[in-house]
């Protein structure tokens, strides 16, 4: 099993153990944008517990889909291809139905755009009743090697 898919596990076993927080199960799906004409973009599935409360504790896990390159626009970066997996721990600050979030995130497979294992998510949203739109940006903030980031626009449900 790859190291990403036992994080997965990890993952949805913390989770299913997760009754006893207050909480709620959020799934999305959307994709990357990109920035300044740059790169491929890539197809996005990601699974969240998040306790309730005004600062509360996120934990969770996605996959970044690999795409087709096009090297005049890619950059010639063939780890963009490969897909992504990581698994992050923040908090999340909400207000109405607003929030904000900052996380320490893992993952499995560099790039130029993730160029190290080690990365940072942040992320702003709304959520009304089970619908939640939120935006948000997976980079190591530039500690390690060139690191543009990914940008992701997120649509999800609560459970």
């Amino acid at each position: 099993m790859k190291p990403a898919m036992r994080w997965i596990m990890l993952v949805l076993s913390t989770l299913s153990a997760g009754s006893a927080w207050a909480g709620h199960l959020e799934i999305g799906v959307g994709g990357t944008f990109k920035y300044h004409d740059e790169g491929a973009e890539r197809d996005l599935v990601n699974i969240a517990w998040v306790e309730e409360g005004l600062l509360a504790d996120e934990v969770a896990a996605g996959r970044l889909s690999g795409k087709a390159l096009r090297p005049d626009r890619d950059g010639g970066d063939p780890d963009l291809g490969e897909a992504v997996h990581y698994l992050s721990w923040g908090k999340r600050l909400t207000w109405q139905r607003w929030f904000v979030g900052l996380a320490v995130a893992v993952v499995d497979q560099t790039s130029s755009r993730l160029s190290s294992t080690l990365e940072f998510k942040t992320q702003v949203g709304w959520a009304a009743g089970p619908v939640v739109l939120k935006l948000e940006h997976l980079s190591n903030g530039g500690f390690h090697g060139e690191n543009r980031g990914e940008n992701l626009a997120v649509i999800g449900w609560r459970f």
